[in-house]
């Protein structure tokens, strides 16, 4: 993240010291507490999404824009049935005085969660790679998600992956039609767009730990989280992130399917905690998922306000 942020050992404590009494510099009450979702579907536009992360106090502390894009290009060799799929993270001025002149670069945090968001995507099968394909061997879609980081103030990975997911579901392509290996692309005045096949719907949920103790001990005396050597805080702060000692990553969908869990260093953890991490990622995820299927009905019935004036289907009365 923004590594050029500065802060004090005054403030270093202050915030420990917070956590340590389950408070939160934004104000929350509680460590497990998340801030309010927000999600805004571009009218007129498909794959086109706003995502939101607010405060108590209703301000936005970060803010994503993803937008879905696809063309036409040469598959594979390995995989000649197969489109392709991309994410790109973009971080710049806009986000705050830290990401000016930033670059993500290969060993950065966004390019490592953006990479983790694609793995989670594709490894799960999320998105039919083989209903990209027009020509096998010759021409298939590529599809590539664009996040561009408006504000940031922490929770960049719960929210790309949520808006990755939004926009993949409500994106749709340009229809095809192949006549001896010619390809027509259609507009959306000649035929409705086609929507790309997510299968299910994955979201990646990050618990950050904190140590009560410092970790080289934990470690050296081979103690593990059953002992509440740490503290588990979702949604940090970006001084929070900055301040953590250990993450753990976890992907799962509604259906209770795990699709990836993550461990980069810091904190040990048991097994046990693993499992109890799941459990606690579920009702997240669950209602997660709501919300984005929700936001994009809502925007269905916009746009398809006067379909029914088009429809033949007859009132029925069940006595």
């Amino acid at each position: 993240m923004a590594k050029d942020l500065v802060i004090t050992n005054t403030e270093r404590q202050f915030i420990l010291d917070l956590l340590a009494n389950s408070q939160r510099l934004d104000g929350r009450k509680s460590l497990l507490q998340q801030r309010d979702l927000n999600i805004n579907i571009t009218p007129n536009r498909y794959g086109d999404i706003y995502l939101e992360l607010k405060r108590d106090d209703g301000s936005i502390a970060t803010r994503l824009h993803c937008k879905v894009t696809a063309e036409i290009v040469k598959p594979k060799d390995q995989r000649p049935f197969e489109g392709t799929f991309y994410i790109n993270c973009e971080f710049n001025g806009l986000a705050g005085l830290n990401f000016e002149n930033y670059k993500v670069g290969n060993n950065s945090d966004e390019f490592y969660y953006g990479r983790l968001i694609e793995s989670m995507i594709l490894r799960s099968n999320a998105l039919d790679l083989e209903q990209l394909c027009i020509v096998a061997g010759l021409k298939v879609w590529n599809i590539r998600v664009d996040v561009h980081v408006l504000e940031f103030d922490g929770g960049f990975l719960e929210l790309a992956s949520i808006g990755c997911m939004t926009a993949l579901l409500h994106y749709r392509r340009p229809d095809v039609t192949v006549r001896n290996e010619k390809v027509t692309i259609h507009s959306f005045d000649e035929k409705e767009g086609v929507k790309l096949g997510v299968l299910h719907i994955p979201i990646a949920l990050q618990f950050n730990l904190f140590p009560l103790k410092e970790t080289a001990e934990i470690i050296k005396t081979n103690t593990s989280s059953e002992n509440n050597n740490e503290l588990v805080v979702l949604d940090c702060t970006l001084k929070e992130d900055l301040l953590k000692d250990g993450e753990f990553i976890i992907a799962l969908n509604k259906n209770r399917e795990i699709v990836q869990l993550n461990k980069p260093g810091g904190i040990p953890i048991s097994a046990s905690k693993i499992v109890e991490f799941s459990h606690m990622a579920l009702p997240i995820i669950e209602e997660t998922t709501n919300k984005i299927l929700k936001a994009i009905d809502i925007d269905e019935k916009k746009r398809n306000k006067y379909a029914h004036l088009l429809s033949a289907e007859n009132d029925r009365y069940v006595e």
